[in-house]
């Protein structure tokens, strides 16, 4: 045992770390940008029949600001078998986007969890992506059972405690649902009986307490859980050799680290360097300090305005650069929430128009959400809030009873709750090890849309050749040049299960288009990880949930023959004045004229401009060509084609609208064609639909059902509106959350009474 902590701590010349210069590696393994994801949903538990709404956020970890470097954001549901239930793949504009899952009854467990990630973050050790258990209520549901087995942590500040020294200890107690436990009397007794203290632990199951730790003694805690019940927790032996860490964070303009040792110790290290760093992956503080005239205690005040605000993590060195001890601590930012006003206006029927309005004068755009639930709602269980998941979470190995709980209504009692939580996480999420030995390497890509590639084979391929792409689903018309027989299209909106097209134009004819088409796949490998949070199993009482409380419409339709409509007529917008022109081709319409024949009997015609691009061109001015409504820049691909392509031609003497004949797009498909079918292409946003519930005054409803929810609430202006129905409700929640473009938080809980 001895032998093993002079390997710890007496200051080894060999050490594979004595070479390192800490905060250049520190620098280099912090330098890429990094993506911090958190959804807010809708609600935690859903009635089977119900859509699990959410809107996901996205920042840039070294700003804080809501970030556009990635688009594609990958949306899972899993089971406790790590297996994908569902998947979507959601498109982000200046880091927001929103989606949905349906929930039906397919979702036969009771524990199911949503995860989000992105391609990027496959480059890094430390898993940023957002996951939260969420329960179906289902005929399966049923109430959890209490365990009074305890789960007792005894934690040294800083990660050591040595003999002959003052000792800060935090403490964690739990149930085996892992729930923190409010326990009122604890008792630190040493091995005479003797009390040395007495406190309890908070609601959430933590408490602190401190001690000279003697090495003729040992020590023990005496839980007294109120029933007549007492249980015992050893304290294990302390180390003989060591240095401790203790943090005094009580005073909002600077903070004291204590670092501690014994007598035993202090003669190894009289006068050796030992390195404090203060940091949190964008800045860094560093200051060399030793233990001097005997003294075993080395006592620094370090003002918070030269440290960076939220969890900063503060490490200590020895000299040949090994971590030694390590403790987490938080600096509030008065900036870090803008708070918002909650109005309700105007009842209108079966509405209530609700207003927000800024707080001060934040010129900045706010990106909110909103969820309206009852009052007395039991479906509304984030693990994180938006502020825990991007202010906690990234530094937090585990995870924390409700983290939303020291974010609301801060003052000094909750800054020193938080500062106990802190206590008692240990080390950080980041492994030093990690930091010196393995920089990132990108190997993953950021995604920003879909990409196409094809390798054609086709002869006769040459230089003015071009594969064209379009798209009906997609509203796409795109142009190529084909190099090598291969192309490739990037950055594309591609809807899921929609279909692409491609052929290839020559200067005077198309060509077959065969070849291999393929969209790529960027391989994303979901890190699952499983909670060991209490299931959320509710007790149903004997109400049969599953069936009926949602109504669906199912109704059988009778055999009957199907008749087209003859498509109306297109009105496409010309500019300028004059009359316009249409030229309507029959369905059936099998004549062989040529689109250049037509153009040229009109008196108009095709010619290469100075960049070799195919143009037309009527009384020696270019003319502006559309098909479906969408400009084509390059008309390559409208060369030969045949009228049959399309069903309407509107032109002016500027302008031509084009509008495809789709009776005969099947047969030119099959003839000239490539076809490629979007597998996992980008899932299109719902709009939100009320969920047919039953009995809206049930209890069911009451602690289950959703009232509203509002995923795009974008103020620029001083304030905003909206309506949500009331359905029944006289009194309901609105759970907002939100980021300002400054890379404030929106964090808001408003009870909505309304009078009779």
């Amino acid at each position: 045992m001895k032998k093993t902590i002079l390997i710890l701590f007496i200051l080894i010349v060999n050490s594979t770390f004595s070479q390192k210069n800490i905060d250049s590696l520190y620098v280099k393994y912090f330098k890429i940008k990094r993506e911090n994801i958190h959804l807010h949903l809708n609600k935690t538990s859903f009635i089977p029949g119900e859509e699990a709404w959410f809107k996901a956020y996205i920042i840039n970890n070294k700003d804080k600001k809501l970030s556009n470097f990635t688009k594609n954001l990958h949306c899972y549901i899993y089971d406790n078998n790590k297996k994908i239930i569902a998947k979507k793949l959601i498109y982000t504009e200046n880091g927001v986007g929103n989606g949905s899952f349906k929930i039906d009854s397919t979702y036969t467990s009771n524990t199911y969890y949503i995860a989000a990630n992105t391609n990027w973050m496959q480059n890094f050790k430390e898993d940023e992506s957002f996951f939260q258990k969420i329960t179906i209520l289902n005929k399966n549901s049923y109430k959890n059972t209490t365990d009074n087995e305890l789960d007792i942590q005894i934690l040294p500040e800083g990660g050591h405690y040595i003999e002959a020294s003052k000792n800060t200890f935090g403490l964690l107690v739990k149930n085996k649902n892992n729930i923190g436990l409010k326990i009122n009397k604890i008792l630190l007794k040493d091995n005479k009986n003797k009390v040395l203290k007495e406190f309890s632990t908070n609601n959430f199951g933590l408490a602190k307490f401190n001690f000279y730790y003697d090495s003729k003694k040992e020590y023990h805690l005496e839980f007294d859980l109120g029933n007549g019940k007492v249980i015992e927790k050893k304290i294990p032996k302390a180390s003989e050799m060591g240095i401790t860490l203790n943090i005094e964070n009580l005073i909002p303009t600077y903070f004291k680290i204590n670092i501690n040792t014994n007598k035993n110790t202090l003669k190894n290290i009289m006068n050796k360097k030992i390195n404090l760093f203060i940091h949190n992956t964008n800045y860094y503080f560093e200051k060399e300090i030793s233990f001097k005239n005997q003294n075993t205690t080395i006592s620094i005040l370090v003002p918070k305005k030269k440290i960076d605000t939220g969890v900063n993590i503060i490490t200590l060195f020895d000299n040949a650069n090994n971590p030694i001890a390590e403790r987490l601590t938080y600096i509030h930012n008065k900036n870090l929430k803008q708070e918002i006003n909650i109005e309700k206006l105007k009842t209108n029927n079966d509405s209530l128009e609700i207003k927000l309005s800024k707080k001060g004068l934040d010129s900045s755009k706010y990106f909110m959400s909103a969820s309206i639930l009852p009052i007395n709602t039991k479906s509304y269980n984030p693990t994180n809030s938006i502020i825990s998941k991007f202010i906690l979470a990234p530094f937090i190995k585990g995870s924390i009873q409700n983290p939303s709980y020291y974010f609301k209504n801060i003052d000094r009692k909750k800054l020193l709750q938080l500062d106990l939580l802190l206590l008692t996480q240990g080390w950080s999420k980041y492994n030093w090890k990690n930091i010196f030995y393995e920089t990132p390497i990108i190997k993953a890509e950021s995604e920003n849309g879909i990409t196409l590639k094809g390798t054609l084979n086709v002869e006769k391929i040459d230089k003015n050749s071009k594969v064209f792409l379009f798209s009906s689903d997609n509203n796409l018309v795109l142009s190529k040049e084909i190099k090598g027989n291969k192309f490739k299209f990037s950055r594309l909106y591609l809807k899921d299960s929609s279909e692409v097209n491609f052929i290839i134009s020559k200067k005077k004819k198309q060509l077959k288009t065969r070849g291999y088409f393929q969209q790529i796949s960027n391989n994303l490998n979901l890190k699952t990880k499983t909670y060991n949070n209490q299931f959320d199993f509710i007790n149903l009482d004997n109400q049969n949930l599953a069936h009926n409380f949602i109504e669906t419409d199912r109704i059988q339709l009778d055999a009957i023959n199907l008749r087209l409509k003859k498509k109306p007529k297109n009105n496409p917008f010309f500019s300028g004045v004059g009359f316009s022109k249409v030229f309507v081709l029959d369905k059936n319409y099998k004549g062989t004229q040529n689109l250049n024949s037509f153009f040229m009997e009109r008196f108009y015609s095709f010619r290469r401009d100075h960049d070799s691009n195919l143009v037309l061109i009527k009384s020696n001015r270019q003319v502006s060509v559309y098909w479906d409504d969408i400009i084509l820049d390059d008309l390559e691909i409208l060369n030969n084609l045949n009228l049959s392509e399309f069903s309407e031609i509107h032109y002016k003497n500027r302008e031509i609208f084009l509008y495809t004949n789709y009776d005969f797009k099947e047969k030119r498909s099959i003839k000239k064609m490539g076809k490629l079918t979007i597998n996992g292409g980008f899932t299109e946003p719902k709009i939100y639909y009320q969920p047919k519930y039953g009995n809206k005054s049930s209890t069911i409803f009451e602690n289950y059902g959703a009232i509203y929810w509002k995923p795009n609430i974008n103020m620029s202006s001083i304030n905003t509106s909206f309506k949500i129905p009331l359905m029944d409700q006289k009194h309901f929640t609105i759970y907002i959350e939100g980021i300002t473009a400054s890379g404030a938080y929106i964090y808001e809980e408003k009870d909505i009474h309304l009078k009779n």
